[in-house]
């Protein structure tokens, strides 16, 4: 009986321990995940070593110019494995750019790829491509892992060294009117002036500092505004020159508000206060090297004399012109009104550009007359949407559902 009890109890624990093992089979493994990397990155000077503590600092400057000569900065990359606080080596690395490129001189790499050293750092050099400028931001990857750094530069424009031409920056108007006082042609003008920069520039269009430009005014004046600095109006004001001597520089822009470009100069050309209106030249010429001059051609108009409507089915448009039949000053406000017919406006208001000012129209009826008038004042401020004109300028047009293309005008003024 005891080896009948033996057996089965020696057999009893054999089924035990083997459904144990089965049991441990089945059940899931708990796999720990790969440690996680931390990534640093920083632009420094090339002859800086690149360390740990130099990749987690700040940039070693804010901006380099984008002139694209041999890299004297660079980025210092560092990657630990944060679980253990070690470094670590032969670890893949990516490196993308913008703007600026990575790589030796005569390069225009915009990625990199690499591997980290036994201290766990790795650099690449870093310069502008000759002609792109702006922010840039450097990413840098872990291959394989979720580990990113990323650092940011400012590429400042490149100055060119040999001028072969002289560029004059199309302006924001080509057209300006005076302000006037007297008797006859009073007249407060929105636009007595227009913000103009030249660029004396080499073969690869960089800007060239220090050449001195003359630039000469047919028709109107001239005054210096350097990084458009003033307002138009208040450069204008008293202004009796026709020609100016400026040097090229770094500090100036070529539109107001813009980035500061190597070469440059700006100025401002002025209506004539001895003239109602004519055409403009102004002769803009490089006298410290040999090149080509640049003119621009610009035109002075009166105020306005005479507004014309047109509808089209949904744009309600007027065109204001002055005494000559010349397109009035941008900036020149219109009103717009419709009928009490039903019907709406995108805008009650628009100012005038090359002469003309619309706005959409929504008419319900079939058949509707909408009013449009230019106001301006002879004393005081510059009529605009906000401030409305002593004096009016008025015209009509047929408009609503039925009305195709239609003009009607007006001459009239009243006060």
């Amino acid at each position: 009986m005891f080896g009948v009890r033996a057996r089965t109890g020696i057999w009893s624990l054999a089924f035990a321990i083997v459904l144990v093992a089965i049991g441990a089979m089945a059940a899931p493994r708990s796999v720990q995940a790969a440690s996680p990397y931390t990534m640093s990155m920083s632009f420094q000077l090339r002859s800086t070593t690149c360390t740990k503590a130099v990749a987690e600092s700040a940039n070693a400057v804010a901006s380099i110019s984008a002139d694209g000569a041999v890299a004297t900065y660079g980025l210092c990359i560092y990657v630990e494995d944060s679980s253990t606080g070690l470094p670590v080596s032969d670890g893949p690395v990516e490196v993308r750019t913008l703007v600026g490129t990575m790589g030796v001189s005569g390069t225009a790499r915009y990625s990199g790829f690499l591997f980290t050293s036994s201290s766990g750092v790795a650099t690449i050099s870093y310069r502008g491509d000759g002609k792109s400028f702006g922010g840039d931001t450097a990413i840098g990857y872990y291959a394989g892992t979720r580990a990113v750094a990323t650092s940011s530069m400012l590429l400042t424009p490149a100055a060119g060294r040999y001028p072969t031409q002289i560029a004059v920056m199309a302006p924001g108007a080509t057209r300006i009117a005076s302000t006037r006082t007297d008797s006859l042609n009073r007249y407060v003008s929105p636009t007595s002036g227009v913000n103009v920069a030249a660029q004396v520039q080499d073969m690869n269009q960089l800007g060239v500092n220090d050449q001195v430009v003359l630039i000469r005014a047919d028709g109107a004046m001239l005054v210096s505004n350097p990084g458009f600095a003033q307002t138009v109006t208040n450069a204008c004001a008293g202004v009796t020159t026709r020609a100016l001597v400026l040097t090229t520089n770094a500090t100036n822009s070529l539109v107001p508000s813009g980035v500061a470009m190597p070469g440059s100069v700006d100025f401002v050309v002025c209506a004539d206060t001895e003239r109602i209106a004519g055409d403009i030249s102004v002769y803009v010429q490089v006298v410290s090297a040999v090149v080509p001059n640049a003119v621009l051609t610009l035109e002075q108009v009166g105020r306005p004399a005479a507004i014309s409507a047109s509808f089209d089915g949904m744009r309600l448009a007027a065109r204001v012109t002055d005494v000559n039949g010349r397109p009035v000053v941008d900036g020149t406000p219109v009103q717009f009104v419709l009928p009490d017919v039903g019907g709406a406006l995108s805008a009650p208001c628009s100012t005038t550009s090359k002469g003309v000012a619309s706005v959409v129209a929504a008419v319900g009826a079939s058949t509707a007359t909408a009013a449009v008038s230019a106001g301006y004042n002879e004393s005081g401020v510059a009529a605009s949407c906000a401030v409305a004109g002593a004096r009016l300028i008025s015209g009509s047009v047929a408009v609503g559902a039925d009305a195709a293309t239609r003009v009607a005008s007006s001459p009239s003024a009243s006060r």
